[in-house]
């Protein structure tokens, strides 16, 4: 029980230690101020925000990315450890180091898993990359907006890929065979990087405290 409330620990340590940034500092002393420009006084609410303008092109296409790589993730990662021990016939043990490779491999961001040779330890591969969705998300929509956007968005995306975990046996019932049924995921994974083509890139842009309607 206390290994498992040390994350909490940390992330309160982390909270009361991360100064904000400085553009959103700046906003809320604008806000405070009275000096926010007319059309950004009258926004309402963060929820409301985002589903209007560029932020709700944003908020869409970054959901379906987001879904489309859930939905490749959950097929492949949750249905593995069952593909080893009853299809192919690993032992515990070498699902547990398998497991243990393969959080290694998305740790380090998968840079070097091209090494691996094991075919058990290719499904690792790709599982890492869903880490660039949160800045990315939040360098698409205005600094007041920021949080709930990238939020929302990641969210509704995971609710889209949570009904792989029900498909996937079904698939599997009907081919009578899981392997093939997780491959379904691979779909998700083409439909997430042609997703990612319809959101702009956020490299190089400058950023300022009162973004225009164009930026989100």
């Amino acid at each position: 029980m206390l290994i498992v409330s040390l994350p909490i620990l940390l992330m309160i340590f982390i909270r009361a230690k991360m100064p904000e940034s400085r553009l959103w500092s700046e906003y809320e002393r604008l806000r405070k101020s009275g000096a926010l420009p007319p059309e950004k006084a009258r926004e309402r609410a963060s929820s409301v925000e985002i589903l209007r303008g560029a932020a709700l092109k944003y908020f869409v296409v970054g959901t379906l990315m987001c879904g489309a790589y859930i939905i490749s993730y959950q097929a492949i990662s949750i249905f593995m450890p069952t593909l080893m021990i009853r299809d192919l016939h690993a032992n515990p043990g070498a699902v547990r180091n398998v497991a243990l490779m393969w959080s290694a491999f998305s740790a380090a961001g998968l840079l070097r898993a091209g090494l691996a040779s094991d075919r058990y330890a290719l499904w690792g591969l790709g599982q890492g990359w869903i880490g660039v969705f949160g800045p990315w998300y939040s360098e698409l929509f205005p600094v007041e907006l920021r949080s709930t956007g990238a939020s929302v968005t990641f969210t509704s995306g995971r609710l889209i890929g949570s009904a792989m975990p029900y498909l996937v046996p079904a698939i599997a019932a009907q081919l009578r065979d899981l392997f093939n049924a997780m491959m379904y995921g691979g779909v998700g994974a083409v439909l997430s990087l042609l997703f990612a083509l319809f959101l702009p890139e956020t490299a190089g842009r400058k950023f300022a405290v009162i973004e225009g309607k164009e930026h989100g």
